[in-house]
């Protein structure tokens, strides 16, 4: 995966970018704008991380604002660190955070490597994508098993490492964002279902997810926004629930 390839190589532009979209599902923006602009800086890939960067700078800048909203309704001052704090609910997730969190930062300390040649890389690199692909496939599945289970805490944690070991696969961040939700935190579920539908703006069920994220962080314009957004892509299953969270948010926007 992609800690493997930076513990190597840690300038590696394609490595940098996925830890980027894990450091975003977290809700750790800078981290994330910070491998970005490396990658940037690099000249691979510019295009597609320029774009990142701007997208970054934008859900920093809402995310801090949301927060201080937050917390001056609750009439305390706001928190600087990305995961929330001082609920239940939030602990759950934070300890489902931890673990991804630990193994990215060790990363970042990585020793410089020695030199390899060409061959050994890409050997290395597609040893690292197969071992990558079956990790994110087990975690998967355990994290599946937890959520049926009703432990929404540790279905979390191992979505999270699907997450981690596949970081463009849309239906891991689609699977998280429903086990964010049922511990009661749609802020950090928003960010998954958004991830989610930039990896496949074609899912339907990637705004459904994010609309339901919304509207439980108390957005009903935005969850309105995602749930028609979803609607040219979906089944008929598919827009049948669409159509009906629409209409409970129009309810609640005409009351």
């Amino acid at each position: 995966d992609c800690d493997q390839v930076l513990a190597k190589q840690p300038r590696e532009p394609k490595a940098l970018m996925r830890r980027a979209f894990v450091f975003e599902a977290l809700e750790r923006y800078g981290e994330a704008l910070s491998d970005m602009q490396t990658v940037v800086s690099l000249g691979c890939g510019a295009k597609h991380a320029s774009a990142a960067c701007i997208r970054l700078h934008k859900l920093a800048a809402q995310k801090q604002a949301f927060d201080a909203k937050r917390q001056s309704k609750a009439g305390t001052a706001p928190q600087t660190h990305d995961t929330p704090k001082g609920s239940p609910t939030s602990a759950g997730v934070t300890s489902a955070v931890a673990p991804a969190a630990a193994i990215l930062d060790a990363s970042v300390a990585a020793p410089m490597p020695t030199a390899v040649s060409d061959s050994a890389n890409d050997g290395a690199s597609v040893q690292a994508a197969e071992e990558a692909k079956r990790a994110a496939s087990a975690a998967k599945e355990q994290g599946t098993a937890f959520f049926r289970a009703g432990d929404f805490s540790e279905a979390a944690r191992k979505y999270y490492e699907a997450c981690k070991h596949e970081p463009d696969t849309h239906t891991h961040f689609s699977n998280l964002a429903l086990a964010l939700l049922k511990l009661g935190q749609p802020s950090h579920a928003v960010t998954a279902a958004k991830r989610c539908t930039e990896l496949e703006p074609t899912f339907a069920k990637g705004y459904y997810r994010l609309g339901q994220a919304l509207w439980a962080r108390g957005d009903v314009a935005g969850a309105m926004e995602a749930y028609t957004a979803g609607l040219p892509h979906a089944n008929s299953a598919d827009e049948a629930e669409l159509r009906r969270e629409l209409a409970r948010c129009k309810r609640s926007a005409t009351n």
